[in-house]
């Protein structure tokens, strides 16, 4: 086939690729030109292509395949590259191929800035903090409930170790009271110790009842010792005045129990020292035991001047048959004062007893503890 032949149809031209345009026997090969191209995509950066030498034959780029698209208004020639040294000073220069490779920068999508990260969401930071934020919430909450939880086993869950401890406390509680329950029937100074010492252990063992958990978290059990514990002050209110005021009055009856009980013993000395025993005690606080006190000192100073008549040797049979006769009547008056103390401390040992109140809180805790 002669490719000269006129009447030879015209062959179809291979393709040629995109990016070079061949060369055209007519024109000098001194002058190459450059054909404008398409843009290459900006996600895949294509290899350097080595630059032929000047002067040399060569498909034309429109700009570099590393760099910013080249303009496609109006194509250009490109200046030869220096194989070997730092890329032109031109922007619009092509890359050095000879250079260092570097890490191609990810390329920027419309709008977005330089080298900021092109899957970034617009709000992903908002968001993040959005999530953190909620999750430190709930954290808070669960730890809050958490402690919640903590503190409601600590202040009102109630274990069978509480309630062994409330019945423990309570048994203790009552032996000392039913020491010192019948401390108004002393009638010596050795029982009046006693009854001093088991007082003073009660105190302190009913003080100790306000700090068991079992009698302020159970409700039955608070309720019970709320009867007695209003029953305990008024007890106690009176026994911190009553034990003391015993004390004094029966170191005093002793005194004057010493002074003789026979017929002998019973004269105007002996009613002088009784008038002055009793007066050094009429100072007690207990109301019915000074009332006693202060009814013998005047009953005895009525007795007394009586007493003085019938021992005078001046006196005739009937002055002293009239002062024993006075004598008698001032001594029932100390009868039924001794009467009346003993009937009003029995009436006010039983108001303030803890008898019924101690009882009933010890059975509570006792069934308690058995259904624990």
């Amino acid at each position: 086939m002669n490719p000269t032949d006129p009447n030879q149809p015209e062959q179809p031209q291979p393709e040629q690729p995109a990016s070079e345009v061949p060369q055209t026997p007519f024109e000098p090969t001194s002058a190459p030109v450059e054909a404008p191209i398409e843009a290459p995509a900006p996600e895949a950066p294509t290899a350097p292509v080595e630059q032929p030498a000047p002067g040399a034959s060569q498909g034309g780029f429109g700009a570099s395949s590393f760099g910013t698209p080249a303009p496609t208004e109006t194509p250009t020639e490109a200046p030869a590259a220096n194989p070997f040294g730092a890329p032109p000073a031109s922007s619009d220069a092509p890359v050095n191929p000879f250079a260092a490779a570097a890490t191609p920068a990810a390329p920027t999508t419309i709008g977005s800035s330089p080298n900021s990260d092109p899957l970034q969401a617009p709000g992903g930071k908002s968001k993040k903090k959005l999530i953190i934020l909620i999750s430190a919430i709930v954290g808070a909450l669960i730890v809050l409930g958490g402690a919640a939880l903590a503190v409601y086993f600590i202040f009102f869950n109630v274990s069978h170790a509480d309630y062994q401890k409330a019945y423990d406390q309570v048994s203790a509680l009552r032996d000392k009271y039913s020491a010192g329950d019948n401390i108004s029937s002393g009638s010596s100074k050795d029982t009046v110790d006693a009854a001093k010492t088991a007082y003073a252990d009660f105190k302190t063992e009913n003080a100790k009842l306000g700090d068991l958990k079992a009698l302020k978290v159970d409700k039955d059990l608070n309720a019970k010792y709320k009867a007695y514990d209003t029953k305990a002050k008024a007890y106690i209110a009176f026994g911190d005045v009553f034990i003391p005021s015993l004390d004094r009055f029966i170191t005093a009856t002793d005194q004057v129990t010493a002074l003789g009980s026979g017929s002998s013993s019973f004269n105007s000395v002996n009613i002088q020292k009784t008038i002055d025993i009793y007066k050094g005690i009429q100072d007690i606080g207990d109301p019915t035991l000074k009332a006693f006190v202060d009814s013998t000192v005047a009953v005895y100073g009525e007795i007394l001047p009586q007493m003085k008549i019938y021992e005078s040797s001046s006196s005739t049979s009937s002055q002293k048959l009239a002062a024993i006769s006075a004598i008698s009547a001032s001594s029932d008056k100390l009868s039924t004062a001794a009467s009346k103390m003993s009937d009003d401390l029995d009436a006010k040992t039983k108001d303030v007893s803890l008898s019924d109140t101690l009882n009933a809180l010890g059975q509570a805790v006792t069934d308690k503890l058995n259904k624990k």
